[in-house]
């Protein structure tokens, strides 16, 4: 009886806890006290600060701008690499998912690049990435709301560990459309499988069992002595 309570509660607790995705990073995505963990660089007459008045969520945005054009005019948000977890090597796919809001008008071709950018243990070798195209290839233009982009399914290259975020304007492709913010950066992995948490489940189960047993077993050993 104590045994079947005990995997009754297990099960429902594992249930519960094991369903949602686990969240591999940024280590902020958007907020002032993590602001530091984000790297920024601006040069010519592109900028980049922080939007504490319009944010999707949370306390602040992160803004990229610029409107001239020229190469020399480029601007860059980048997150430090964290651990891919779980989903190194590609052993369980990730969800990328961000908001932006771009407040101008965009002209023909500019396209902000968002890059998911895979790396070894190190966080210093490159391997791949996955590029997003925001702006003309989005279809977006003098946005009054923010948009969330979400990528599921993502599987990680064999050899990559750690990944980070990097966004850019002017370096890949003209960008002189104005302004853009962006918040809520997510990567995030699947649970275990419902076959592991139930073998973890069954393996506990026996535990018990088989401990119970040899307590009813030296608790009547004692009584007929």
């Amino acid at each position: 009886m104590v045994s079947r309570m005990v995997i009754t509660f297990l099960f429902a607790t594992m249930t519960a806890l094991g369903s949602e995705p686990i969240f591999l990073g940024p280590p902020e995505s958007g907020t002032w006290s993590g602001s530091s963990k984000w790297m920024t660089g601006a040069s010519g007459a592109a900028s980049t600060f922080y939007n504490f008045n319009d944010a999707a969520s949370g306390a602040c945005a992160f803004v990229i701008s610029n409107t001239t054009a020229g190469k020399e005019n480029r601007a860059d948000w980048r997150c430090a690499p964290f651990s891919l977890g779980p989903a190194a090597g590609g052993a369980r796919p990730i969800t990328f998912s961000f908001a932006y809001k771009l407040t101008d008008r965009v002209e023909a071709k500019n396209n902000i690049h968002v890059q998911l950018r895979f790396f070894d243990a190190s966080g210093t070798n490159f391997i791949n990435e996955m590029v997003v195209q925001v702006g003309a290839h989005t279809g977006d233009s003098a946005m009054t709301e923010y948009r969330t982009l979400t990528f599921d399914n993502l599987l990680a290259p064999r050899r990559a560990r750690t990944v980070d975020i990097w966004i850019n304007v002017n370096t890949f492709e003209p960008w002189i459309s104005g302004t853009a913010l962006f918040d809520n950066f997510s990567v995030t992995t699947v649970p275990r499988s419902l076959r592991f948490k139930a073998g973890v489940i069954v393996a506990v189960w026996i535990g018990v069992s088989v401990l119970g047993t040899l307590l009813i077993y030296f608790w009547r050993q004692r009584r007929s002595a």
